[in-house]
């Protein structure tokens, strides 16, 4: 490879290196049946075990996460934000 040119493999290479992901998905069609309870359980479980753990309440418009996990509603959005700068600054420095 030429020396200044842009290996668009490389960054193949380093997902086959890193740690699988595992996503777990709590859905349903109904409200008010418990979803966010599981959800947060579970987190909390996984995280008991030593666990990487990150919840996302994707209900924008009722999510309450933040209620269940005793934080404040701007300690909830500061979260989310400070989340949303660091997976922006981790796929910044990805690309270069």
């Amino acid at each position: 490879m030429r020396e200044g040119t842009i290996d668009q493999a490389a960054g193949l290479r380093r997902l086959g290196t890193q740690q699988p992901v595992n996503v777990i998905a709590i859905t349903g069609g109904k409200g008010g049946v418990g979803k966010t309870v599981v959800a947060v359980n579970l987190g909390a479980a996984l995280a008991a075990q030593g666990r990487s753990t990150m919840l996302l309440d994707a209900d924008l418009g009722l999510a309450n996460v933040d209620v269940l996990l005793n934080l404040g509603r701007l300690c909830f959005l500061f979260l989310f934000r400070l989340f949303l700068l660091l997976w922006d600054w981790h796929g910044s420095n990805e690309r270069g």
